[in-house]
């Protein structure tokens, strides 16, 4: 939440942000349902990070007429409303584990993947 709260600040020094959580990473409707509250509450922009109850957020930009993030794979195609998508090279993430799991060097820590690793990407 730091992080997009800071990137928007950094875009709009006015802006605020808030989240919502949907409490399920499959329910589309209860995510289409919080995003229309959110919307009708003033939001102007969606980010779902939901999985599959992120269809239902991005049912509610499409049907609002509200700008969004696609997640994992391009989604313009699919919703117009999506700005960009943060795409995720699972085949990319799952190798470099892989390898650190070969070279005895995984053990038991946590392997941050981001942009700088080729991980994710915009589209």
């Amino acid at each position: 939440m730091k992080l997009l709260e800071s990137s928007a600040l950094t875009v709009n020094p006015a802006a605020s942000v808030s989240q919502v959580w949907i409490g399920s990473f499959t329910d589309v409707a209860k995510g289409k349902q919080l995003a229309l509250q959110a919307v009708s509450s003033g939001a102007d922009f969606l980010v779902p990070m939901a999985d599959s109850a992120g269809q239902g957020v991005q049912q509610a930009a499409e049907e609002s007429g509200t700008l969004s993030l696609g997640e994992y794979v391009d989604e313009s195609d699919t919703y117009p409303s999506v700005v960009t998508s943060v795409m995720v090279d699972f085949a990319a993430a799952y190798d470099e584990i892989g390898a650190k799991f070969a070279d005895g060097t995984l053990g038991g820590t946590l392997v941050n993947m981001d942009a700088s690793t080729g991980a994710f990407s915009f589209a």
